[in-house]
């Protein structure tokens, strides 16, 4: 529905703002037709709205969606979760280089620990 109207777009970053944890899980799946097209304009902006949520269920979502992305555009996925490793949860990192090097995947845990907790980017509710 999404991907047919792009004015409903703007509903899905509104829903990564919701108290109820699986509206903000449910905003990364409504993504499929863009990622699997290889259009990662959208779901990237909306899956950096999302990357410090608070919630293992919709960090696991944004890693399964970051995922499908590296799937169709490796380089673009990499610069992505290169520019924003600080603070990114664990479970994000290992879904979301499921298919990477492992190499980048320790890197990425490498970085993401530099963040003291006091100073990480939280979800805003």
């Amino acid at each position: 529905m999404v991907y047919a109207k792009t004015s409903r777009f703007r509903d899905l970053l509104r829903w990564t703002r919701a108290k109820n944890i699986w509206r903000r899980r449910a905003s990364t799946y409504a993504l499929h037709r863009f990622v699997r097209a290889g259009e990662l304009g959208k779901p990237l902006q909306l899956l950096e709205k999302l990357l410090y949520d608070e919630e293992f269920w919709v960090q696991r979502a944004v890693g399964t969606w970051l995922r499908e992305c590296w799937k169709k555009d490796r380089r673009r996925t990499e610069a992505f979760l290169r520019h924003h490793v600080a603070g990114l949860p664990p479970v994000t990192i290992t879904v979301a280089t499921e298919r990477a090097p492992t190499s980048f995947r320790l890197e990425l845990r490498r970085k993401a620990r530099v963040v003291a907790p006091e100073t990480k980017p939280h979800h805003r509710r």
